[in-house]
């Protein structure tokens, strides 16, 4: 006889949580049943305190699985203790399909509770639970305060039938991680869940009041959460950052769906090594905000339908930050804005606004607007539509930036009855802008706008004008062979036989500074009436025959 042993056998079998307690509905009676004896052990009228029992059971006889078994299981808090059920440390809560949470009446609804809580947990999972907020007075479908480590929230749906308050102005939340001083909050995973209706959607973060807190390797990804707000509120869909004191450390969230949240549809701030990629948002922003070092917002699609949606950063507060990517973004309806308000600190080095494709109806299609010289900001190889007509319009709009570069761009404006800004530069020093194709139209249509400071080197572009502000022009400003606003040309003009002069056209958009002429014979030639259109070659002696001179022209 032939033993044959399955690889990895001892791996398969040690990641099998096995059922501690089953938790199931007859009637109006909930009974918590040992999922290892099978003995009934408690029944009550009452779900919460059956889910507790069985949690606390399992907590005590060192972790396991509780089992919710298919059906409604109504919360009630008649006495205001302000939860539901208690998390604890190593179990899993687990539900069937088709299992409905339904929190329900309250003795106080101007007070906060939640339908989950947990106080510094480790080793929790819940997982396919659907949770509806019916009554007022419930705050969150999740909530998880002070801290928490190895914590997975799966395939969770919470709905609000109240909408976005708990009570009074006090919004309501789907899912909220509070780390306190000291606290920690690692090793968290939310995914593939659904949150509707809510005032906030996800939250993670730390306590106004920590001076310290560890808040680290959190993946929030494949969830829906839709608001519903058909006016902006001041709320997030995901949201996830400290209160400045200290940087969260790899965050990630990706391939998440967020609908209809007038302020930040996702928001990262305060963090170190952040990722936002190939989510979906629709009436939403993604941003990062305050400090970010090493993040990227990546492969997005943005779509505006009601109200304004963009890819940005908003900079505001303490922003200490370095190496920022905003790539491969598809933005319909909307823009990439960087904008300040209130600042307390800045500093800000390398910025990469590389390949998205934006058409915007909004008065920027990219929005660079920097503090404070903003160091080493590229911005190469993206599709910019701007068709708004509301007034000035931008294509690329950058400011308060040095050694920044502007390549490989693709701008249109369609703005005929306003002026429109292709690429407007303000403010900034060592700016070299080169192989962009810019074209459109606008009264007037301004190719290159440029105000304050200078050192700007504009080369080989596509470029239909120029347009420095009249009272604060950049200077100096260095063009070069750029098509369809010639700033140097070279040709050849022939004086003929008998004549001491000839006038030449010289085809660039304004009058030449420096004219050189080298003659094709022994013939001395200088130039006279340089104009806007044309200059003549004129000799002291009429050649006997067609003297042809080479010249060059440059503004």
């Amino acid at each position: 006889m032939v033993s044959i042993e399955l690889p990895h056998k001892r791996h398969i079998l040690r990641r099998i949580t096995p059922t501690t307690y089953i938790v199931y509905r007859d009637n109006n009676k909930y009974y918590a049943i040992n999922g290892i004896t099978n003995a009934t052990e408690y029944s009550s009228e009452d779900a919460t305190s059956v889910i507790q029992y069985a949690v606390d059971k399992t907590h005590n006889s060192g972790g396991g699985r509780v089992l919710i078994k298919k059906g409604t299981y109504v919360f009630h808090d008649l006495t205001n203790k302000n939860v539901g059920v208690v998390l604890r440390p190593g179990v899993e809560i687990v539900g069937e399909k088709g299992v409905e949470i339904i929190a329900s009446d309250v003795a106080d609804p101007a007070t906060y509770r939640s339908v989950f809580f947990g106080d510094n947990i480790n080793d929790v999972s819940i997982r396919n639970l659907k949770i509806r907020i019916k009554q007022s007075g419930w705050y969150a479908g999740v909530y998880i305060w002070y801290g928490l480590e190895r914590v997975k929230i799966e395939d969770v749906e919470i709905e609000s039938d109240i909408g976005w308050y708990a009570y009074g102005q006090s919004f309501t939340v789907g899912i909220r991680v509070v780390a306190g001083d000291g606290g920690r909050c690692t090793e968290l995973t939310i995914r593939r869940s659904k949150i509707l209706n809510t005032g906030y959607g996800i939250s993670i973060g730390t306590a106004v009041e920590a001076l310290k807190a560890d808040m680290r390797d959190i993946f929030v990804e494949n969830n829906y959460v839709d608001l519903y707000q058909t006016v902006p509120l001041a709320t997030s869909g995901i949201i996830i950052g400290t209160n400045g004191n200290t940087l969260a450390d790899n965050i990630t969230v990706r391939n998440n769906t967020v609908k209809r949240v007038g302020d930040s549809g996702i928001e990262v701030a305060y963090a170190n090594n952040a990722v936002i990629e190939s989510n979906t948002v629709e009436d939403a922003t993604i941003i990062f905000s305050r400090s970010v070092n090493n993040g990227v917002i990546r492969n997005n699609t943005v779509i505006t339908k009601n109200y304004r949606s963009s890819v940005g950063y908003f900079l505001v507060e303490k922003v200490l930050s370095r190496n920022i990517a905003i790539l491969n973004n598809l933005i319909l309806n909307g823009s990439i804005a960087i904008w300040p308000s209130n600042i307390t600190e800045y500093s800000f080095d390398g910025l990469l606004i590389g390949s998205n494709v934006i058409v915007s109806n909004d008065i920027f299609g990219i929005q660079a607007q920097l503090k404070e010289w903003t160091k080493n900001v590229t911005i190469a190889n993206n599709i910019v539509i701007n068709k708004y007509k509301n007034g000035t319009s931008y294509g690329i709009f950058l400011t308060s930036s040095e050694y920044g570069v502007i390549t490989n761009n693709i701008v249109y404006v369609d703005n005929p009855n306003n002026e429109a800004r292709a690429l407007a530069i303000n403010a900034c020093r060592n700016i070299f802008i080169t192989n962009n194709y810019i074209y459109g139209t606008g009264s007037p249509l301004c190719g290159y706008y440029g105000a304050y400071w200078g050192h700007h080197y504009i080369m080989e572009n596509v470029l239909p004008s120029i347009c420095p502000d009249p009272n604060n022009p950049p200077s100096p400003v260095i063009l070069k062979r750029n098509i369809g606003y010639t700033t140097e040309k070279i040709g050849v003009a022939t004086i003929p036989a008998g004549s001491t002069r000839v006038t030449v056209s010289h085809g660039l958009y304004r009058t030449p500074s420096t004219v050189l002429l080298t003659p094709y014979g022994n013939i001395k030639v200088w130039v006279e009436n340089i104009t806007p259109t044309s200059f003549d070659i004129v000799t002291d002696t009429a050649p006997t025959s067609n003297t042809k001179v080479a010249w060059y022209a440059e503004v």
